[in-house]
Parts: C-alpha cells; structure tokens; sequence
C-alpha cells in the first residue's frame, strides 16, 4: 500500500508498548488498510470483541522471546464502553487510528489512559471518529 501512496502518520504504539488500538470507520478485519497498520506492527494481532477477555499484557511477561500481542478493535463492532472499563481498570493505554481515505493517509492519536468515567471517554472517542465518517 506504500507504493500506492499510502502513509501512516502520528505517533504509532513503540514496541514495548501494550495499548490497545481502536481502529476508526474503514479500518475493519477484512479492509484492505489494516493490512498496512498491522504491517506496522511485529506482534501478534489479536481482534477483541464484546465479551471476550483482555488479553495479558506485555509488560507483564517476562520472556523476550514470546511473541507479543496488539489488541486491535474496530469502533463498528459493539462492545466500546466495556473495552474501556477493561482498560481503565488495567491501565492500559488506548489509541486510536483513523483512516484518511481522501488524503491516502492512516492517522495514529496520542494514547491515553482512559479514566473511571468510561461514558465520557465514549463519548470522545466517537467524536474524534465522527470527523472521519
């Protein structure tokens, strides 16, 4: 998709880093674009959806050589408030990517911690999507 003139811009999760990603409108499991984000990536992709549990995090295991996980969830599948309770109560960080389609370009946000006030953070995240729907 690079040579297509495609871009990922913002400041992608580091290697070390365990957010979990919430993937904008266009950005589902069989869209072409997410083949470019998980290219970003040298993890195993793992897709949460409502019910399941979040998985380990990576800072919690201890051997180098597992292969770590990046939890990725698309904002059109249900389940956003119990994801962000999951990692309100964890800790984990969440960042979302949102697909520029106009411009060729997949945008990563600066993570966050989301707070006990999950509605809230609903509530953002939807309107920072809404911009690109």
């Amino acid at each position: 998709m690079r040579w297509r003139g495609w871009r990922c811009e913002g400041p992608f999760p580091h290697r070390s880093s365990d957010a979990v990603l919430i993937l904008g409108p266009g950005l589902e499991p069989d869209s072409k674009e997410i083949t470019l984000v998980a290219g970003r990536f040298q993890h195993r992709i793992v897709w949460w959806s409502a019910g399941d549990e979040l998985p380990e995090s990576n800072t919690e295991r201890h051997e180098r050589s597992r292969k770590r996980d990046r939890v990725l969830h698309a904002i059109k599948d249900p389940g956003l408030h119990e994801l962000l309770g999951l990692c309100s109560e964890s800790g984990r960080a969440v960042q979302l990517v949102s697909l520029a389609a106009s411009v060729k370009a997949i945008r990563c946000n600066t993570p966050f911690v989301p707070s006990r006030f999950t509605e809230r953070e609903e509530a953002y995240v939807r309107r920072i999507f809404s911009y690109y729907d």
